[in-house]
């Protein structure tokens, strides 16, 4: 379907021809892209965003990022963590472009207000902390399952950062809100 504007979209639609179940949208000038399920006209459920150099992939609700995302940045910088409405909001963790882990924590609005007590990358594979950066204990790898790259855990019980070895990349993370 072509748009006033020059974008297109190509997937389907519902009654309404409003985008709905899988789809691609394309900006008229090709600076962004939309894919993966839609709702009544919007993102909705898993998909992919990119906006220049920029990318998220992960969870949206009514055409925000919000749930279990990865946010990379032009500069290869990588938020992974919990969205919504839009922005960082919950567990998470900033890495630099090297792997390094920046920050970690609690995130309101894309502001850190609650870093984690304990240095993550020192924590065995497996292993996975309470929101306050007690230790839990381990998970078998049977439970963890990725897409992409990265990960998240199958089942949730509490506020937890689930680890993943360094040359895997970032953490898993997870919480409750």
């Amino acid at each position: 379907m072509l748009f006033p504007d020059g974008g297109h979209y190509v997937g389907g639609f519902n009654a309404q021809f409003m985008r709905h179940g899988e789809g691609v949208r394309f900006s008229a000038d090709g600076s962004e892209l939309a894919n993966g399920q839609w709702r009544d006209g919007k993102q909705h459920g898993r998909g992919q965003r990119f906006c220049g150099d920029d990318r998220y992939e992960g969870e949206f609700v009514d055409g925000q990022m919000s749930g279990l995302g990865v946010y990379t940045w032009a500069d290869r910088r990588v938020f992974e963590g919990e969205f919504g409405g839009d922005d960082f909001n919950g567990l998470g963790v900033v890495w630099t472009a090297e792997g390094d882990m920046a920050k970690c924590g609690r995130w309101a609005n894309e502001e850190l207000t609650e870093a984690c007590p304990v240095p993550l990358t020192k924590m065995p594979i497996g292993s996975f902390l309470s929101a306050t950066g007690e230790p839990r204990g381990r998970t078998p790898r049977a439970q963890l399952r990725g897409r992409g790259g990265s990960g998240v855990p199958a089942a949730s019980t509490a506020d937890t950062v689930w680890l993943r070895p360094a040359a895997a990349g970032p953490v898993w993370l997870h919480g409750s809100r």
